[in-house]
């Protein structure tokens, strides 16, 4: 089963509060993956380390440190068809609220309107003053071959430095790329700079584990293409963050309903401690316990009860959230958790199946 926990959001955020730390940071109690030998990216040659810190110096203006309450990110400054954007993640977007923006020199910066792409996990926001702009790569697929040389530049592991992060393209698609530079949290946002043409050509956006047939586990990382990215709209930030919030309910009902079954053994001899987010699914687990305590010839029904109510848990929300997104970015979201309540289900009905 595919769960929305292999796909590893690196925007945000050390707080252990936050949405997106959720999806990429193992609980206490997760057993630790068995990771396959990765291909690492070899270490950098002296002639890239050198390309890499001349970009740095030149574009201290336009690195951007994405920082509020809720946890960091990363941005830069680009020339976007001759006009200058600060670009970043629309999960930074939505996951930091009232964030505040500082450049690597300290060099005033002041934004304007902001924009989400309608395909990708991309948003922008017009630069009124600051910066000089990195210039974007207009057509990656002429640009770029596999093992080219790329670095990546942002605010690794939130520590509030920005940090070269040297590695290669090993994958090309259509409106992604994979590199194997070893961005971490606090990197989402951060530009991935083709060092032989010193342009941006992707941003870094998230990783994710891969079982292999082996049956071991692959960290992959991935950053969206720019020269893409042709459609976007307008973010009105009540709507915008209304929708946000609906989603992040929904993705964390899903992370927690994955949590009581792979914790069901635990729940049934009733030394599960954990509180969880979900009404829904606190009712459940409260039930459940209610049942469970009568006696041991309640205890099969009641788990069987708890199982159930978890599968109806799978449908109530989406049901309800139906056609209440505008932004494609959420649109996505809720498809994705879909895709892994469905498959909840089907393991559910498995059990449940008189």
């Amino acid at each position: 089963m595919k769960s929305l926990r292999r796909i590893i959001w690196l925007g945000l955020l050390f707080t252990g509060s936050s949405l997106w730390a959720q999806v990429s940071v193992p609980r206490e109690g997760d057993d630790k993956p068995k990771l396959d030998e990765e291909k690492e990216a070899p270490a950098a040659n002296a002639e890239d380390k050198q390309l890499a810190a001349t970009f740095l110096q030149k574009h201290r203006s336009d690195l951007v440190f994405v920082k509020s309450k809720e946890g960091t990110g990363s941005g830069f400054i680009a020339l976007m068809r001759g006009k200058k954007v600060l670009i970043t993640n629309a999960h930074v977007l939505a996951g930091l609220r009232n964030p505040s923006f500082v450049t690597l020199d300290g060099s005033p910066l002041q934004l304007g309107t902001a924009t989400v792409s309608k395909d990708y996990d991309l948003a922008t926001r017009v630069v009124l003053a600051g910066g000089t702009g990195m210039p974007l790569a207009a057509a990656v697929d002429d640009e770029v071959r596999i093992g080219d040389a790329v670095v990546v530049l942002g605010n690794a592991n939130g520590a509030g430095v920005v940090t070269p992060l040297h590695g290669e393209v090993v994958g090309l698609g259509p409106d992604r790329m994979e590199v194997n530079a070893p961005f971490e949290l606090g990197n989402s946002g951060s530009p991935i700079v083709h060092l032989r043409s010193g342009k941006v050509i992707g941003v870094a956006s998230y990783a994710k584990l891969d079982t292999l047939l082996s049956g071991k586990e692959k960290l992959r990382r991935f950053g969206y293409r720019i020269d893409h990215a042709t459609n976007w709209v307008l973010v009105v930030p009540s709507r915008f963050y209304s929708e946000s919030d609906s989603a992040a309910k929904i993705l964390t009902a899903t992370l927690e309903i994955e949590d009581i079954l792979s914790n069901f053994k635990s729940i049934r001899k009733q030394n599960w401690s954990r509180v969880y987010e979900t009404p829904a699914l606190r009712g459940a687990l409260e039930r459940y316990y209610y049942v469970a305590a009568q006696g041991t010839d309640y205890a099969d029904p009641a788990a069987l009860g708890l199982l159930a109510a978890l599968r109806e848990a799978c449908k109530s929300d989406l049901t309800a959230a139906q056609n209440s997104f505008s932004y494609d970015f959420f649109k996505h979201q809720l498809a994705a958790n879909e895709l892994a309540r469905n498959e909840l289900i089907k393991e559910l009905d498995k059990v449940l199946a008189p």
